[in-house]
């Protein structure tokens, strides 16, 4: 088994522990490949980015533990990158002034006017913001939170989408189900723009192991949809603390194969790497 993991947040940003204590954890776990993914800068402060101050340090000390390690482990740059125009940076400002290897794009914010519908934080705010921004239309929530995540693949081209169907962690089926059919719809559109783009789709673990949620980001109701439009996966574990960043690595493996999805892409070149599961 070939471990590997690309999605890890540091005390850079909303995480926990040190750039130094998760690569020492990588490297005491086996990982082949490890990649740090702190929360991008952003024109406007939220409380889980990277102040812009602090990037280049970050950059900086992951060059030093990439060249320190080489004969361990291969290491790579990365950021979680939030689409929020016109408060977030192009994604190519990271990749053109700053060494980074490669870019999870995510929606966390829906902007709506001057204000943002907020998918990811607290529950209320969530509930709230289809209340208010959306008068409580469900059809318009979901197609402003899925046209944003397609609108940021065409533009911005990230390597990999950051847990696509996280606009469910919430819902907790009280507004709709993966079953409404414009839920379907735009789901279905992702994933053709994904393979259209040679975007990764994660295989995101966090909602599991964190008991925030019953499935993976995205959940198995679309791996079907998956297999047979043949849209690259890898597995994400979305770590936040030194101690995560193999947690439900396996079981999504397991689950991955039993569902006929037996390989897996890596973004350690300019084009997605097959792994075999």
């Amino acid at each position: 088994m070939v471990y590997f993991g690309f999605h890890n947040h540091s005390d850079y940003c909303d995480g926990s522990s040190s750039l130094e204590d998760i690569v020492f954890e990588a490297i005491g776990q086996g990982m082949a490949y490890f990649g740090v993914s702190s929360h991008a800068p952003m024109k406007r402060n939220f409380y889980w980015t990277m102040p812009l101050e602090k990037f280049p340090r970050y950059v900086s000390e992951l060059i030093k533990y990439k060249n320190r390690f080489a004969d361990k482990i291969e290491l790579f740059i990365g950021l979680e990158a939030d689409y929020l125009p016109p408060h977030s940076f192009s994604f190519d400002f990271f990749r053109t002034q700053f060494s980074v290897d490669y870019i999870i794009g995510s929606v966390h914010l829906v902007s709506v006017g001057e204000n943002f519908w907020f998918i990811d934080g607290e529950r209320e705010a969530y509930v709230e913001g289809i209340k208010k921004f959306f008068q409580g239309d469900v059809e318009k929530a979901i197609k402003a939170y899925f046209e944003r995540t397609i609108e940021m693949i065409e533009i911005e081209k990230p390597d990999i989408l950051g847990h696509m169907d996280k606009i469910l962690m919430h819902n907790k089926n009280e507004f709709f189900t993966p079953n409404n059919p414009t839920y379907v719809k735009y789901c279905k559109e992702v994933l053709k723009k994904a393979k259209q783009y040679n975007v990764i789709v994660e295989i995101n673990t966090r909602g599991l192991y964190s008991g925030k949620y019953h499935d993976y980001y995205p959940g198995k109701y679309c791996w079907e949809w998956i297999r047979a439009m043949d849209v690259p996966v890898m597995i994400s574990v979305d770590a936040h603390r030194r101690d995560e960043i193999l947690a439900g690595f396996l079981k999504a493996t397991e689950d991955l194969k039993n569902a006929g999805i037996n390989n897996v892409y890596l973004p350690i070149s300019r084009s997605p790497v097959k792994l075999t599961l």
